[in-house]
């Protein structure tokens, strides 16, 4: 039940415009529940678990996916292949470098 409370909660974050969306996987929610992680299209985005705005947390050309959060929350873990093989980053929980 509350593994399909958060994917309903991820694709209403996605917008009103957005067809189905095929590519988004690998939803986490964050330690203390307030945050849901999830890779879409080849990028990290976040979105509040009560639904709202969703946030690209990554943008560049390389495919970014599975992201897994720190257990402070604080920071998300996650599988990138901008180095030219899949090697895991790590960034903070709002994004960034």
């Amino acid at each position: 039940m509350r593994k399909q409370a958060i994917l309903l909660a991820a694709i209403a974050a996605l917008g009103a415009n957005a067809q189905a969306p095929l590519w988004m996987r690998d939803v986490k929610i964050s330690p203390d529940g307030s945050t849901i992680a999830f890779a879409y299209k080849g990028d990290i985005w976040s979105v509040p678990a009560t639904g709202g705005q969703a946030t690209r947390l990554t943008s560049l050309p390389s495919y970014e996916a599975v992201p897994v959060w720190s257990p402070d929350g604080k920071r998300i873990a996650f599988s990138s292949d901008r180095f030219g093989n899949n090697d895991i980053c790590v960034m903070d929980a709002a994004g960034g470098a």
